[in-house]
């Protein structure tokens, strides 16, 4: 015994560590998720004079991290709906759009930026219907396949 310890016990004690080290660094689902709404403006920003160049980087982006964007929102609605009192409810709900208000502001204004090259505005709607047309092509089969009740009514 003392002998797998003494093979092991470095290994465990670092995992440990490790283990104990990543719990008190975690951040809250609407601490993540302003970071995204963050990356995304910056894109929209740093690429503000050429939308169609833009709406790439920013597709780019999203096939990375939309999976993560949809499990954080998912969890920051678990979170509420598990919370049984009204009043702490309302207060963690708070708390979440007071950490996500700045980057929403952000992400907004220069998503407007963006929205008022006028003389890229088909351009522009062209590039969006294109993406989300890819993406569509998901929730329809499955409302295809499932019918308008269960995992079908979700897409």
């Amino acid at each position: 015994m003392r002998e797998r310890f003494e093979k092991h016990g470095l290994f465990l004690a670092v995992l440990l560590a490790v283990a104990l080290v990543s719990s008190a660094c975690s951040k809250k689902p609407e601490v993540e998720l302003a970071h995204h709404l963050d990356a995304v403006a910056d894109i929209l920003e740093a690429k503000e004079d050429d939308p169609i160049a833009a709406f790439d980087e920013l597709h780019k982006y999203l096939r990375k991290n939309l999976p993560e964007i949809a499990r954080l929102y998912g969890e920051l609605a678990v979170e509420l709906d598990e919370l049984e009192d009204k009043g702490e409810r309302k207060d963690r709900l708070e708390e979440m759009l007071t950490a996500l208000e700045a980057p929403a502001k952000r992400l907004n204004k220069a998503g407007m930026a963006l929205g008022q090259k006028n003389d890229k505005q088909l351009e522009i709607l062209g590039k969006v219907m294109e993406i989300a047309a890819r993406w569509e092509v998901v929730g329809d089969a499955f409302k295809e396949e499932f019918g308008g009740g269960g995992l079908g009514m979700m897409m």
